[in-house]
């Protein structure tokens, strides 16, 4: 006898019993996208993955030794004292990163919406924070009030300074003999730097006899390392300069140095 049709067709529906469950929160992901958002701004990655307390704690202590970096590196004598605070700055922004990936990996949130208005939505909020970052603010007000960094591109300076060498130049420093100098030549365009060392001081007079730097009619002797002279006046003014070129060597030409003038070599 054949059984009921019911029971016939009683394994059929076994798949009606299944309900998704929802895709599985993509929590690498997010780890990733916490790191990058604490690259651009510290603590941002923490703030992405909802610890707050923990993300403000991260700016504060990045702001703060890069202040404090900063303020170090305007004066010579604590140029160590700022190698040391870069060294833990680095260490800093590593264990930061660490943390805001771990952050970003055990968050709980869903993001919900179209996935790339979501990730257009983010970049555009890592871009915004990027310019709002106080390091790189800071880091124009350094450049522009305390030190700036730059690249030598030509031998003028050798053997002192070579060709794809870079110097730290400190702003607003007292300059005595033998200093060396960042400046602009305005015969070169606006933003060409020359690199320059200071051998006349204002009011003095300046001359070579014989290939002897003299100064006031007694010959000085020459930083370590220099064997020829290529002279130039340099006249400041109003924080610009002015060039006049006085011959080569200057030999037999003795130039007095007004109040605000430096004469410099190289």
């Amino acid at each position: 006898m054949p059984p009921d049709e019911p029971a016939a067709a009683a394994h059929e529906p076994a798949l009606l019993d299944y309900a998704p469950l929802g895709k599985p929160p993509d929590r690498w992901g997010k780890g990733f996208m916490a790191v990058a958002a604490s690259i651009l701004l510290p603590g941002l990655g923490q703030l992405f993955a909802g610890r707050r307390r923990r993300g403000v704690m991260w700016f504060l202590a990045s702001v703060a030794i890069g202040v404090t970096g900063l303020a170090c590196l305007a004066h010579p004598a604590t140029l160590p004292v700022a190698a040391g605070l870069t060294v833990m700055e680095i260490a800093l922004a590593a264990a930061m990163l660490i943390d805001a990936f771990i952050s970003g990996r055990q968050s709980n949130r869903r993001m919900l919406g179209r996935p790339w208005l979501r990730y257009l939505t983010g970049i555009g909020c890592l871009v915004a924070a990027n310019f709002a970052n106080p390091r790189f603010l800071l880091g124009y007000y350094f450049r522009d009030h305390y030190a700036e960094a730059f690249a030598i591109t030509s031998g003028a300076m050798s053997p002192t300074l070579t060709a794809g060498d870079e110097v730290l130049a400190h702003k607003g420093v007292d300059v005595r003999r033998y200093s060396l100098i960042v400046f602009e030549d305005p015969e070169w365009g606006p933003g060409t730097r020359i690199v320059s060392r200071i051998v006349g001081l204002p009011g003095e007079t300046v001359e070579i006899v014989d290939g002897q730097l003299q100064i006031d009619g007694q010959s000085i002797s020459p930083p370590p390392g220099v064997t020829g002279y290529a002279s130039m006046l340099y006249r400041g003014t109003d924080d610009r300069s002015l060039r006049e070129k006085s011959g080569a060597g200057c030999e037999g030409n003795p130039i007095h140095l007004g109040p605000d003038e430096y004469y410099v070599l190289g």
